[in-house]
């Protein structure tokens, strides 16, 4: 609560302040994210020990400020709040970032080092309400906001590079990781209707957070719905003592009119601290389309080298209804290595982390430039072996409503 009440009274000084430091250049402009997420759920097969439940919760809420220092000199503090609690405030932005040498330009602090497409995509501009199962894995591994990080990237009309030293999540002990990010995105061809990008990623976890003795790494996934509502991870690797990680994808997307398409694959390869055992390799994909109703169309932005979500034309009222998008993606993880056979024991060497597929279509809404109402479906298959050979398989289908309010 103290904490909370410092940072508010902090905020309220700058932001009364913010006429008078403008004229030395300074500029503040506040900016903000709230996600409501409403779930219904049904599970026709569910291993033991696994529940699901219907309700509502915010998935994000995030209000911070945004400017200039001066001249070739931007700043970001964006706080969040802690959703699971309402009572805790962690950082999601707090960086500086100097564009004097344009194309090129440095970022250091905490924020989300770019790591695929999704992952530079806001979350509040994302096609459904969560990014797909590979991109957020990879995101999680070595991004995600209030991760230290210092980053240098370049961008011009049809391309963006980026090339980042990434430490651990603010919210962890200090010194928790190392990671050097990398991503390229190139805008191969475009004209007045069509945009064709392709884009790359290479992440290297160098250090691996410690636990006692061993470097321990977890790949696990939820069921592309991340509210605390559903807190279900059906596939995981659990804990692998590692020397590093590398995670390499491949990325495509693009617009013609008002259609939009994206598709990626991702490869991520563990080496394995024990010399005795072998180095896994688990892998990911997903395609994802959109359509906008009424002719609007996701423009491609190159400082981020991703797509901005559709902006209505008209907003809702006087007759106009703003702009409808609808969306279908199929995303598939894998996190075996060498499973086995039902009903037998797992070797020392494998990891039974299972098999994750996900069919989603999705209709949003935006009324005007700062609302937005997302009615999703998600169909959700995994088949997974437990330690000693049974089925840990589930079929599960989620419906979810987000009511969100992005300034």
């Amino acid at each position: 609560m103290f904490t909370r009440t410092i940072l508010s009274a902090a905020l309220a000084v700058i932001a009364l302040s913010a006429p008078a430091l403008a004229a030395d250049g300074f500029t503040i402009s506040p900016h903000g994210t709230v996600q409501f997420d409403i779930v219904a759920l049904e599970g026709s097969q569910l291993p033991p020990g696994f529940h699901i439940s219907t309700g509502g919760t915010f998935r994000r809420i995030r209000v911070g400020v945004a400017g200039q220092l001066a001249e070739n000199w931007l700043y970001d503090f964006t706080p969040r709040f802690d959703t699971a609690s309402l009572k805790r405030l962690h950082i999601a932005n707090a960086f500086i970032q100097y564009d004097g040498f344009a194309p090129f330009h440095l970022k250091v602090g905490a924020f989300s080092p770019p790591a695929n497409v999704d992952d530079s995509t806001s979350s509040a501009e994302t096609l459904f309400l969560e990014r797909a199962q590979p991109s957020d894995l990879s995101r999680g591994l070595t991004s995600g906001t209030g991760r230290s990080a210092a980053s240098v990237f370049a961008y011009e009309q049809n391309y963006f590079v980026s090339l980042t030293l990434a430490g651990g999540l603010l919210s962890d002990a200090p010194g928790r990781q190392g990671a050097i990010v990398s991503r390229a995105a190139l805008r191969a061809w475009h004209d007045a209707d069509t945009n064709i990008v392709i884009a790359a990623n290479v992440a290297h976890l160098f250090a691996p957070p410690q636990t006692g003795a061993t470097h321990d790494i977890r790949l696990r996934s939820r069921p592309e719905f991340n509210g605390q509502t559903i807190d279900l991870r059906l596939i995981d690797t659990g804990n692998l003592d590692a020397k590093s990680v590398t995670d390499i994808g491949l990325e495509a997307a693009g617009t013609y009119g008002s259609f939009y398409g994206q598709t990626g694959i991702f490869h991520f390869m563990v080496d394995r601290a024990p010399a005795a055992l072998p180095d896994p390799t688990f892998s990911g994909w997903y395609i994802q389309a959109s359509w906008v109703f009424a002719g609007e169309a996701r423009a491609w932005r190159a400082s981020r080298g991703s797509f901005a979500a559709p902006e209505p034309a008209k907003a809702f009222g006087d007759g106009d209804w703003g702009a409808f998008e609808i969306g279908a993606r199929y995303s598939g993880m894998y996190l075996n290595n060498r499973a086995g056979l039902a009903g037998t024991a797992q070797a020392v060497d494998a990891v039974r982390g299972g098999r994750q597929n996900i069919a989603s279509i999705g209709l949003s809404w935006y009324p005007n430039d700062t609302l937005r109402f997302l009615l999703d479906y998600q169909h959700v298959d995994v088949a997974r072996l437990n330690g000693a050979g049974g089925s840990l398989d589930v079929r599960m289908d989620i419906l979810s409503l987000r009511s969100q309010l992005s300034f």
